[in-house]
């Protein structure tokens, strides 16, 4: 199995455009559920189900619930991901260039840092109160407390700071630059994950109406 491209960012960030994107330019995300809910996400699934359910089953050992903060602390580490690793290696193709994304992947950031230590990893970034405008317009998250989604979420950046600390390899990439069809910001994206730019398929699946908050979307 080779060392994945991680996108490890907190939700509504702008990673189901961003996983799309990189998808069709070649990149396995292999079995992933659609949104039910219209005008969010619902042009892609972007969570390979499998490898989330596995993570949801580790918070679920620990006593973890996502939303949470304090985020968890793993033990035994090491052990942990031998078992997840060889769990994985079941699901992804072997040789087959692939990326996960899901906020677990942040949450649990030195467990895929264990088992992927040469992974490339991908911190989308967007501006705070953009991400909790679009928590409030979410039909299954606006129902949320903001002040615990605010705690969250700026738990979930500092953790991307933490993380890239850890790592060599690594690339902070700028949400709405990416929608703005910014040409430098896109080709540092390609040239670090190793792909061919195609700007057909850029410009097919970037939907900038999908990003304005005057459309009322997600």
């Amino acid at each position: 199995m080779r060392d994945p491209i991680i996108i490890s960012s907190p939700p509504r960030s702008g990673t189901t455009m961003l996983v799309g994107l990189l998808h069709k330019h070649g990149l396995w995300v292999g079995t992933a559920g659609i949104t039910p809910y219209a005008q969010t996400n619902s042009l892609f699934g972007s969570e390979n189900i499998e490898i989330k359910n596995l993570m949801k089953g580790l918070a679920k050992s620990i006593g973890y619930k996502n939303w949470n903060i304090p985020l968890p602390q793993l033990d035994s580490v090491g052990e942990r991901a031998y078992i997840t690793y060889n769990r994985i290696s079941e699901i992804v193709p072997e040789q087959t260039p692939w990326l996960v994304k899901t906020a677990w992947t942040l949450i649990f950031g030195e467990l895929w840092m264990k088992m992927f230590p040469e992974a490339k990893w991908l911190f989308v970034v967007r501006p705070i109160e953009d991400v909790i405008d679009s928590v409030k317009r979410h039909p299954a998250m606006k129902k949320r407390n903001i002040s615990v989604v605010r705690k969250f979420i700026e738990a979930l950046q500092d953790k991307q700071h933490f993380l890239s600390e850890q790592s060599i390899n690594y690339l902070f990439v700028d949400a709405n630059k990416i929608v703005e069809g910014d040409l430098i910001a896109c080709e540092k994206l390609f040239s670090f994950c190793e792909l061919d730019f195609d700007p057909i398929i850029f410009k097919g699946w970037i939907k900038p109406s999908m990003w304005h908050k005057d459309m009322k979307i997600c």
